[in-house]
């Protein structure tokens, strides 16, 4: 799915909503949905419903995996026969 750059979100009053206007939750930097262009709408929509709230939910959270300093060893014999 292509990201659709003209996606616009209303609220219930028919005010037009920009998710750009509003920082990412702490929970979505660490999300790793967070750059996937098949979730953004659902994405969008849940951090738009949620704006002015204390705390923030995501059913949909999967953590992010960082691997730091990950080295993978080969095996690097050499026979001369």
């Amino acid at each position: 799915m292509k990201r659709n750059k003209n996606m616009k979100y209303y609220n219930d009053n028919g005010t037009e909503m920009n998710p750009n206007l509003h920082s990412l939750p702490n929970l979505c930097m660490s999300c790793k949905k967070k750059d996937d262009p098949n979730e953004e709408i659902l994405y969008n929509l849940n951090r738009l419903d949620q704006i002015g709230q204390a705390d923030f939910k995501c059913f949909g959270f999967e953590q992010k995996v960082f691997e730091q300093n990950k080295v993978e060893f080969q095996n690097t014999s050499r026979f001369n026969i």
